[in-house]
């Protein structure tokens, strides 16, 4: 004669709710009795899964875009500092010795 090792009757008050991220299937999964909470393991490792992975596709995408967006203030500096150089110097070639510019 063998001995269950524990006797269970699910009671559909054992939950287990995943909040944050991108939700892809299902958000909560409950003891019942037709459906354990064991046989639901994989489905709920699944969504923390596929959960992780949009994150870090998000923060991937964020990056990038805040890497491209230095990019573009990088050459505007650049431009901007140019721009005056060329402005000053400029300023300087009209100047003759002696003369005040002009205002």
């Amino acid at each position: 004669m063998r001995i269950a090792r524990f006797d269970y009757t699910p009671s559909n008050r054992l939950r287990f709710i995943l909040r944050g991220g991108s939700p892809h299937h299902a958000s909560e999964w409950a003891d019942v009795p037709d459906r354990p909470l064991e046989d639901q393991l994989a489905e709920i490792a699944q969504e923390v899964d596929l959960r992780g992975k949009a994150a870090e596709h998000k923060r991937l995408a964020d990056q990038q875009a805040r890497e491209a967006q230095q990019r573009c203030w990088e050459t505007a500096m650049e431009e901007a500092r140019t721009a005056y150089a060329y402005r000053v110097k400029h300023l300087e070639n009209k100047q003759t010795p002696g003369t005040r510019p002009s205002a």
